[in-house]
C-alpha cells in the first residue's frame, strides 16, 4: 500500500514540483498521504455515521533559482458520509483564505487523492504570504485551531437528479 501511494505521487506530480522540493519533504509527502489514507480508513469503519478529518502543517523550504524560500506546507483528508458530498481542491483553498486572507498557494503545489469507493479524499498544498513573509507564530496557531472546524462549512452537499435527460 505505501509503495502503491508512492508510485501514485510520483506518477502524477509535475518534475517541477520534485525538482524544487528537497527529497526529505517529497518521502514525507508520501508518508502523510500513506498514513492519512490508513488512518482515515480505520476511523470509519469504527464510526462510519461520522465525517472524520486529519490536519498537519509544517514550514517546507522551496529551492528555486531565486535562492531558499519558506513556506507552509498544508496536509488535510477528509471521509464522506453521503454519496452526493464534493469537496474539492476549490473548497480547500476557500477555507484555507478566509483563516488566512494574506496567504496565496503556490503555484503548482496542489496535490489531491481521491478514491470515492474508499469515502476518503487527502489534499496537499503550500501557503506564501503575498508580501513574501513567513507566517508568524501566531496564525499557524490560530490556523490549527480554527481550520479542522471550518472544513465543514466547506463541504458541498449536491442533490440527486430528478429527472433524466432524454435520449436524443
Amino acid at each position: 500500500m505505501l509503495f502503491r501511494s508512492m508510485q501514485h505521487f510520483f506518477v502524477n506530480c509535475k518534475e517541477e514540483f520534485k525538482q524544487l522540493r528537497e527529497p526529505q519533504h517529497l518521502s514525507r509527502i508520501v508518508y502523510a498521504f500513506y498514513l492519512f489514507k490508513k488512518s482515515l480508513k480505520k476511523r470509519v469503519e469504527f464510526s462510519p455515521e461520522e465525517r472524520h478529518t486529519s490536519f498537519k502543517l509544517n514550514r517546507v523550504r522551496l529551492h528555486s533559482p531565486f535562492g531558499v524560500k519558506t513556506v507552509l506546507g498544508v496536509f488535510f483528508g477528509l471521509t464522506f458520509l453521503k454519496r452526493y458530498e464534493v469537496f474539492e481542491e476549490r473548497h480547500f483553498i476557500k477555507a484555507l483564505q478566509d483563516l488566512l486572507p494574506a496567504g496565496k498557494v503556490v503555484r503548482g503545489s496542489q496535490f489531491s487523492y481521491l478514491q470515492k469507493e474508499e469515502k476518503v479524499h487527502v489534499f496537499y498544498l503550500e501557503l506564501e504570504k503575498e508580501d513574501g513573509e513567513e507566517f508568524t507564530a501566531d496564525e499557524i496557531s490560530s490556523l490549527r485551531k480554527k481550520f479542522p472546524r471550518s472544513i465543514e462549512n466547506q463541504v458541498e452537499k449536491l442533490m440527486p437528479s430528478v429527472f433524466m435527460p432524454r435520449n436524443e
